[in-house]
């Protein structure tokens, strides 16, 4: 069966769930009597870390007519370069076409996930950049 609840219960428990209750309280009215409901408003915060924030993955992008790996012919970047937005990093080629890729970060390499001669896949990391500390120099 149902169970039953006094009114000012289910009013103490609708308050609680009120999107629109603020943390001086919520009126209700039942029965005829008015009852104040302190609700405790709920702080959201979205956590980040900024060594997440600082490196940015330059992935493989697709490069058309259905091709979804590439052999990586030849790789310009190696890790602690620094490079600048447009700079070439690498050299890929599939069974009908030759590009080269150019970097759309500007700052540090601190990883290259492959060589030259391997394969490859559409959606694959090529190089991590560290773009927190593009421009800074250490003496």
């Amino acid at each position: 069966g149902l169970s039953r609840r006094p009114a000012a219960c289910a009013l103490r428990a609708a308050a609680a769930r009120s999107p629109t209750a603020s943390s001086w309280g919520l009126a209700a009215r039942a029965g005829g009597c008015t009852q104040v409901i302190r609700v405790q408003p709920q702080l959201r915060a979205l956590r980040t870390s900024s060594a997440a924030l600082a490196t940015q993955q330059f992935k493989l992008a697709d490069i058309g007519e259905g091709i979804t790996e590439v052999t990586l012919t030849e790789l310009k970047v190696k890790e602690g370069d620094m490079i600048k937005e447009m700079d070439l990093v690498c050299a890929v080629e599939s069974d009908k076409a030759s590009v080269e890729l150019t970097s759309p970060y500007t700052g540090k390499v601190v990883k290259v996930f492959h060589q030259a001669n391997d394969v490859v896949k559409v959606g694959s990391p090529l190089i991590e950049v560290d773009v927190g500390g593009a421009g800074d120099s250490k003496p």
